[in-house]
């Protein structure tokens, strides 16, 4: 029986490495939580000295700090959005409408179009649930956006 759990956790960890790569970090947090849960359950079948090696094994320290990695770059992605949902791009957007440019002025700050600009905008009053620029800037204002 430990062999089969052995390789199911071996074989979710190289899972997990595949899913990081393709960017589903969600996905590859799930799927390390499962390899862990496997090391765990081997690990208190084993007496303590032999839980000690077992878990100072590569493959047990490669799916760990594999899911430390992860699980640090989920929160980093979280935090990369507010509460309201605004990208980073929108926020950098609205702190320049905050500044008082212009659509233009924008688009020209930002190596953008000004529809792109316009686009952004619209985003940015759906998330915010406001219809003015003046409106998004202070509820970006109350969140500590701007």
């Amino acid at each position: 029986m430990i062999d089969r759990r052995y390789d199911q956790a071996r074989s979710l960890g190289y899972l997990g490495r595949a899913l990081t790569i393709q960017g589903d970090l969600t996905g590859a947090r799930a799927t390390f939580s499962q390899a862990l849960g496997i090391i765990d359950s081997l690990s208190n079948q084993l007496d303590p000295d032999r839980r000690a090696l077992f878990r100072a094994s590569p493959m047990v320290e490669e799916i760990l700090g594999a899911s430390a990695s992860v699980s640090h770059n989920v929160l980093s992605k979280n935090l990369k959005q507010d509460a309201s949902g605004l990208t980073e791009r929108e926020v950098e957007v609205l702190k320049l409408v905050a500044e008082g440019l212009t659509n233009a002025q924008i688009a020209n700050r930002l190596t953008l179009s000004p529809l792109t600009v316009n686009a952004h905008l619209r985003s940015i009053f759906n998330k915010l649930d406001v219809t003015t620029r003046t409106a998004a800037v202070h509820q970006a204002s109350e969140r500590g956006l701007v």
